[in-house]
């Protein structure tokens, strides 16, 4: 039986690129770029995944967005020391002045929509990237079918036309070659087969804890 290549998982680096996804947040970048950066540098996209989801859970959950709203609440004009345990507790996901007065923390703008918009598109790239893969070989499969039926029909020309016992011992030769690809390409068909049916449920179960954290987020919000 042929191995499929299909959904199969790449090695990547090992570990979750938490701290790379954190410093490309800083520079600016979006997520897709991010993602695109990180497979370059040969992360899979099981490690990218779970860096993005980190990130964006620690972003959420983050101390110092509890403390900035205590700032905020303070009386007016008032200003309140940041402490270098409040800078490090950020993980380092933003730069933080040493002073911040309620009219620059009411300034600074709202991102509570930008945690929905990376997880829809980190959504669409697991959807995207693996359903690429699949039409891939169902398309290489469907060649290869249209190839070894073209070869059957030039068998049967050749078995109408038999002349000859060397004519009749090459199309035996050829009609067991045939048959032995034929063989193959069930074995392939049926190993993609069994592969959809474990995708789906997978891909399934991912889409929806994503849509859990969505509406999670947005209750925060």
């Amino acid at each position: 039986m042929v191995r499929m290549p299909l959904f199969r998982r790449s090695k990547g680096k090992g570990y979750v690129p938490i701290e790379e996804v954190q410093r490309m947040r800083e520079r600016g970048l979006s997520d897709r770029e991010i993602t695109d950066e990180l497979k370059r540098r040969g992360f899979s996209f099981e490690e990218i995944e779970r860096a993005l989801l980190q990130t964006l859970k620690s972003a959420v959950g983050s101390p110092l967005a509890t403390k900035e709203s205590e700032r905020a609440s303070a009386s007016p004009g008032e200003s309140k020391s940041v402490t270098i345990e409040e800078i490090y507790a950020s993980g380092g996901e933003e730069e933080v002045p040493l002073e911040t007065s309620e009219s620059d923390i009411l300034a600074l703008p709202t991102e509570e929509l930008q945690p929905e918009v990376t997880i829809e598109e980190l959504v669409e790239g697991v959807v995207n990237e693996k359903w690429e893969a699949f039409e891939k070989e169902v398309k290489e499969l469907r060649e290869e079918f249209s190839t070894l039926m073209r070869g059957l029909k030039e068998l049967e020309v050749k078995l109408a036309e038999l002349g000859s016992a060397k004519e009749e011992g090459e199309v035996k030769r050829k009609l067991d070659e045939l048959e032995g690809k034929f063989a193959d390409l069930e074995a392939r068909v049926n190993a993609l087969e069994k592969a959809l049916k474990q995708f789906l449920p997978s891909l399934v179960e991912n889409v929806r804890e994503l849509a859990n954290l969505i509406s999670e987020l947005k209750g925060k919000g």
